[in-house]
């Protein structure tokens, strides 16, 4: 066959010009008579226990890699993937790589993966393993699993050993390993996920990688060095402001404002005076970065705030606010920020509060400030690579009514001792932050009820990453997934100025990058078997280019029917094969379908699902599960074609981490569930257990007497 006679070329050329000493991974991966998939260096060592670190993204990277890369100028053990210095290069002017098919974006390979003799490429397989080996959270689920691959492989006389790699056996008749068609060529260990959140292998593995930066709308321009005109940008409109429920001054007619006497205004004036010189005074004390600035002294806060306060109706929440029959509410007021100085240059402020629960509701009981640095000028620079801030205030406030509810981040001892006053508060933030100032927050309209504040120049995360849908998304997912930073982990609760840090790293960044820095809500919009089937059944007779537009096989899906119905449910262009459990006799139909002789039946892309349900360690179902799993791998590497390279990646405890993790946000969210030290513990254990899972890239062996597509 074509495929054949091309690797006995390529096999011949690359022995004659390698050298004669037997080692080197880029030399035993050039002469495997099918699609290799090694690792690069010296560095991979399975024997000795070293395994390849990787992410699950690495290994998707592969799979698009081998589905959908170009495969005209491929040359064996090459990476078919731009190095990082050709990737420049190798782009498009519109930001797509150029090995890039019918809208399919094929990504560099991870830096530790080769793909060598791409152009024998004849299928591909992928058998997702799931260990279910723990009853409950009790469980030690940070012991050994005996199904995993570094265990498995530890088994001197199971089919696991014989396939470890070995450049002796490569070259000696005689070892029992030869009799084996098929190798491991990568074996990794694989993060799954990270957050607080569990994925299970599909939802990592199965969907197309989501667009890079560069090739999204809204791509920052070169010229657009004023972070500050950049962040304005994202600044909520009017009538966002009003939709989204921000206290704001209904306007009175012109008529009812001329009546206003004139001692008033005076008396106002000279108020925000006094407002001002607190102004100066501060920044007077605040020259450090590292320096937090407590509220400056003043004994008739009250009296500014109430001379200040708005003397129209204000609407907060959609809702004019009414003051409550009684003493305490009929002392308290809005006010509004004003321009101390027209020559004032314009900073950047975040500000967060925590809230306990009161007679009237929620009432402030901590506030915090953060401020971005500038430079000496007072600009801002988008070049920046870190984005410097202070904390300018950071103060517990003590609430004017009994406390019901202390609900997250504040506790009864903090409040001990505390006489700060949310008038002391209104009269400080006056003095520091104008009205051209820019406030950055996440759902801020709660913060500025809270402190009875209005301020029209806000910027909301938790509107500018709203998903399409209307959803708002927490701050910590979106620091968690844009940022790659876990915040609110504490059990004591959430931290003001952590949150107000969090948010305006995310407003920044999102003023850098524009709208390429958002939520990839539809990267799993297209699947990668749904992917291949669509270029395959589009392409023409002169697009022949990869696998996907040269295959002839069916697609096959196997695994549970709770699997099939959310990954792989048929549309009437694959098959689909129902499979609970590995020891269901419909787990051989994956070898079956991989090396079927009939023309058209045997299948070039097949993604298998597999349950492994161990009731007890050391019982006898984990070793018929054992052995189960050594019947798949020996009939795969018997009579699997050596042009399908195969991956086999393993997860323990997926379902219990997802339904501990469940119960875990349901007992920090609720006011009456306990949640213990102890049980944070055993939650981490079993994260940890499911976030470390384990790949096996199985590959032809590179024996010249074999012919790869048999």
């Amino acid at each position: 066959m074509e495929l054949h006679a091309e690797w006995k070329m390529r096999h011949s050329s690359s022995t004659s010009s390698s050298s004669g000493d037997g080692r080197g991974k880029e030399k035993y991966a050039s002469v495997l008579p099918g699609p290799s998939i090694t690792v690069h260096g010296d560095t991979f060592d399975i024997r000795n226990g070293e395994w390849q670190s990787s992410k699950v993204s690495d290994h998707r990277d592969i799979l698009v890699n081998l589905l959908f890369g170009c495969t005209n100028n491929d040359v064996a053990g090459t990476r078919t993937g731009p190095s990082k210095k050709k990737r420049k290069k190798q782009t498009t002017e519109n930001g797509r790589e150029r090995n890039s098919y019918q809208n399919v974006n094929v990504p560099s390979l991870p830096s530790w993966a080769n793909i060598g003799n791409l152009a024998s490429m004849g299928g591909v397989a992928v058998i997702e393993v799931e260990i279910n080996d723990a009853i409950d959270a009790s469980s030690d689920s940070q012991t050994e699993c005996s199904l995993m691959p570094s265990q498995l492989l530890k088994q001197p006389s199971g089919i696991w050993e014989t396939m470890l790699p070995s450049n002796s056996t490569d070259t000696d008749p005689n070892n029992n390993n030869m009799q084996l068609k098929r190798i491991i060529g990568a074996a990794c260990k694989v993060k799954m996920f990270q957050g607080d959140h569990p994925r299970c292998i599909s939802d990592q593995l199965m969907f197309l990688p989501p667009p890079s930066l560069s090739q999204l709308d809204g791509k920052r321009s070169d010229n657009d060095k004023d972070l500050f005109k950049l962040m304005h940008e994202l600044k909520l409109t009017p009538k966002q402001l009003q939709s989204e429920g921000y206290p704001r001054r209904i306007h009175k007619c012109e008529a009812e404002s001329m009546k206003e006497s004139s001692e008033s205004y005076s008396k106002v004036e000279r108020t925000k005076e006094i407002i001002c010189s607190r102004a100066k005074s501060f920044w007077e004390q605040f020259n450090l970065p590292d320096q937090t600035i407590s509220i400056l002294p003043c004994t008739n806060t009250l009296e500014i705030v109430e001379t200040l306060s708005i003397k129209e109706a204000v609407c907060c929440m959609g809702d004019m606010v009414v003051a409550n029959d009684d003493t305490v509410s009929k002392s308290e007021f809005y006010v509004e920020t004003f321009l101390h100085d027209k020559n004032h240059r314009p900073r950047i402020f975040a500000l967060d509060c925590e809230m306990v629960q009161t007679s009237i509701g929620s009432e402030l009981a901590r506030v915090s400030v953060v401020m971005l640095v500038s430079d000496e000028k007072g600009n801002y620079s988008v070049d920046e690579s870190k984005v410097e801030t202070a904390i300018v205030l950071d103060e517990l406030v003590k609430p004017r009514r009994p406390i019901l509810d202390y609900l997250t981040g504040i506790t009864p001892t903090m409040l001990i001792g505390v006489n700060t006053t949310i008038e002391d508060v209104q009269a400080h933030l006056l003095s520091l932050i104008q009205a051209t100032d820019l406030i950055v927050g996440h759902s801020l309209e709660n913060d500025l009820e809270a402190l009875r504040i209005i301020h029209c120049n806000v910027v909301d995360t938790s509107v500018i990453f709203r998903g399409g849908n209307g959803r708002k998304y927490g701050l910590r997912h979106l620091t968690n997934v844009l940022l790659k930073k876990q915040i609110q982990n504490s059990l004591e609760g959430h931290c003001s100025t952590e949150d107000a840090e969090a948010a305006l790293s995310l407003a920044t960044s999102r003023a850098k990058l524009g709208n390429a820095f958002q939520l990839r809500e539809n990267s799993r919009g297209k699947s990668l078997m749904r992917t291949f089937q669509t270029i395959n059944r589009e392409s023409t007779d002169d697009q022949k280019d990869n696998f996907a537009q040269r295959s002839t096989g069916p697609c096959v899906c196997i695994g549970s029917n709770e699997w099939i119905s959310k990954y792989a449910k048929s549309d009437g262009s694959q098959h689909v094969l129902s499979c609970e459990s590995i020891m269901s006799s419909m787990s051989m139909a994956i070898p079956s379908w991989l090396s079927s002789s009939t023309s058209g039946r045997r299948a070039d892309f097949l993604w298998a699902n597999v349950t492994c349900d161990i009731v007890q360690k050391g019982t006898k179902r984990e070793n018929e599960i054992i052995k189960k799993l050594e019947e798949i791998m020996r009939d795969m590497c018997d009579r699997v074609p050596l042009h399908t390279p195969i991956l086999m990646i393993f997860q323990r405890n997926y379902k219990q981490a997802l339904a501990v993790t469940r119960k875990r946000k349901t007992a920090l969210k609720s006011t009456t569930m306990m949640w213990l030290t102890e049980q944070e513990q055993k939650w981490q254990q079993c994260m940890d257990t499911c976030m470390n899972c384990e790949a096996i890239w199985i590959v032809g062996r590179s024996d010249t007497s074999v012919d790869p597509t048999c």
